[in-house]
């Protein structure tokens, strides 16, 4: 008869974190039983550690009790260490997909809540980047550069600045039209003193 070493359930949720990094970060449905067991070992391990320093006839002074609520407490941290290393990297492949636009791929592989959490994360963008005059495509630019690394505008009003990319000083003037690095244009389109031609 051959008996199995029990399970641990942090460093079985360690042991696929590990494999899926490995693989290449893909991420796949979360096991939502492995991480209750962890949470059920987190609060089993609290419960004792707190049933340990609160019985009035154990004296934590002593090596006996002290030891046995360090090791609770350790054993408590750990598994919380554990969970939320696993729970973060996945919070992190879920935004890093929106970012790479790969969010409809992973989409089935989410729980429910991962699906409403990217849903938000959704929203808040599209807010952010619509919030402007000139609305702004954050994950435009990620895979491949700008074609042009500068943008033609209109001075809509009169304006002298110090270019942040070259040093340069450049004056402005109401309807002058004028060549400006992308990043220098894109600040001066936010702040309302040149628009696009």
């Amino acid at each position: 008869m051959t008996t199995s070493a029990p399970v641990d359930p942090p460093a079985e949720l360690m042991s696929e974190l590990r494999a899926l990094v490995a693989s290449g970060g893909t991420i796949n449905q979360l096991d939502e039983r492995k991480v209750r067991n962890v949470v059920d070992g987190m609060r089993d391990a609290f419960d004792l550690m707190k049933s340990i320093e609160d019985n009035p006839y154990a004296d934590i002074t002593l090596p006996y009790y002290a030891s046995s609520a360090e090791y609770y407490k350790a054993k408590y941290l750990r598994d919380k260490r554990c969970l939320l290393t696993y729970l973060l990297w996945r919070q992190r492949q879920i935004a890093d997909s929106w970012w790479t636009a790969h969010d409809n791929q992973i989409r089935p592989s989410l729980s429910s809540d991962e699906s409403e959490y990217l849903l938000e994360y959704n929203n808040l963008m599209v807010e952010y980047m619509t919030h402007f005059a000139v609305p702004v495509d954050l994950r435009a630019f990620l895979w491949r550069p700008p074609a042009s690394t500068q943008l033609e505008v209109r001075g809509l009003m009169d304006h002298v600045f110090v270019s942040t990319i070259t040093g340069n000083t450049i004056s402005i003037y109401s309807g002058k039209q004028i060549l400006l690095n992308f990043e220098d244009a894109e600040s001066l389109i936010q702040q309302r003193v040149v628009e696009l031609v």
